[in-house]
């Protein structure tokens, strides 16, 4: 996960992986080509808000909130900034990317799962 990213006039603002894994894979399901762009944009702004901190930004909560309405909110937040939609478009895609990468792959659940395994077999 890259430690910053160019977010238009807002500049090079830092980012990090959320807390919750379950607000990732709610971005990731959200993303599809076959989404309305108003879909996509509020998805890619959501995917800012939750991975960049940026002051007086709407919070994401993955219990209490929506996903697209927290969007809406943060695409409001970042067009109020002077961010562009093709800025917003650009920096959430990446950073949805980035939270593909970071996600268990199933190799490495197995692989934990054999260990596990063979350390209660050992004991």
């Amino acid at each position: 996960m890259r430690e910053e990213i160019a977010i238009g006039r807002l500049g090079s603002v830092a980012c990090s992986l959320p807390s919750s894994l379950a607000s990732m894979v709610d971005l990731i399901d959200e993303f599809r080509p076959e989404q309305p762009r108003r879909v996509r944009l509020r998805v890619c702004a959501a995917a800012i808000g939750v991975a960049c901190s940026l002051d007086g930004a709407p919070v994401y909560s993955p219990i209490r909130s929506d996903l697209l309405e927290y969007g809406a909110r943060m695409l409001d937040h970042l067009l109020r900034q002077g961010v562009t939609l093709s800025q917003i478009a650009e920096s959430g895609s990446y950073l949805i990317s980035d939270y593909v990468d970071e996600l268990p792959k199933e190799a490495e659940v197995q692989a934990a799962a054999d260990f596990i395994e063979a350390a209660a077999a050992a004991s």
